[in-house]
């Protein structure tokens, strides 16, 4: 009887032994999802963050770009509008200088003709002299 009550004992303390062992077990397998998923959580704060960074560096280029672009802008417009001044300018200066030129070509044939008229007052008076005698 006594080796039976020890095989007994020795039964339920295998199968404690074995409960105990399983229930380790468990939790072993517990933490280990668990320090698995806290792994997973902290990969994925950390693609998440570089993904914003990404973000952020893409927004900044961007903006950037954009800045320079407009600097750009503002220059070819600047540089058009020195040219389209730069254009009126000859324009009128061009526009001054025929009429100056149209000037001094009526002022030429004036004289031409004053010249020519005082030849001719000239030749009246000695003929007009010769006449008187």
């Amino acid at each position: 009887r006594g080796r039976a009550e020890l095989e007994e004992i020795n039964a339920l303390t295998e199968h404690l032994c074995m409960s105990e062992a399983e229930t380790q077990a468990a939790k072993l397998s517990e933490a280990a999802k668990s320090a698995e998923m806290e792994a997973l959580q902290k990969e994925l704060d950390f693609e998440t963050e570089l993904g914003v960074t990404r973000l952020a560096i893409a927004e900044a280029s961007t903006a950037k770009l954009q800045k320079q672009e407009a600097k750009e802008a503002r220059t070819k417009l600047e540089l058009d509008n020195l040219r389209k001044a730069a254009d009126s300018s000859i324009a009128d200066r061009k526009a001054t200088a025929s009429a100056a030129l149209q000037d001094r070509n009526k002022l030429k044939a004036v004289q031409e003709r004053a010249a020519t008229a005082e030849l001719e007052i000239a030749s009246l008076k000695k003929e007009v002299e010769g006449k008187v005698a």
